[in-house]
């Protein structure tokens, strides 16, 4: 892993922003998402009433839609959508248990690992995505 971070430049820097993002200039969109994620309380601002959308927080129609599901909604409105991707996953592991046809089999375990991947990608983790691109 360290042999992998250390053959690019960029992605040591990734992961000391992804540390601190306060101390960093590219740190800015991490540290917006979770400005939105914390200004949303227990019962969020509403829907489309978010603050962070309208300039502050770079791709929130994408990268960060779920800091602004969380100013919306709350922390009880991303407590039920993550509930709701939990419980789909879980139906979609019940059907491959259930299922006989190798190739039903095959899509349903595909959508599933598909499926917790994004989950896990979009939810579970503070990313870091600079302006920058290679």
């Amino acid at each position: 892993m360290g042999i992998f971070l250390a053959l690019e430049s960029y992605r040591l820097e990734r992961l000391a922003i992804w540390r601190n993002p306060e101390k960093y200039e590219k740190g800015y969109q991490t540290l917006q998402g979770l400005y939105a994620i914390g200004s949303g309380g227990m019962f969020g601002r509403g829907l489309g009433n978010s603050v962070q959308k309208l300039g502050f927080l770079p791709e929130a129609q994408n990268d960060m839609i779920f800091s602004i599901v969380c100013e919306e909604l709350g922390l009880v409105g991303a407590g039920a959508i993550i509930v709701l991707f939990l419980i789909l996953i879980w139906r979609f592991f019940c059907d491959c248990n259930t299922r006989t046809g190798s190739l039903n089999l095959y899509r349903i375990q595909e959508l599933h690992f598909r499926l917790s991947v994004m989950v896990e990608r979009q939810l579970f983790s503070r990313r870091i995505h600079s302006c920058e691109y290679r």
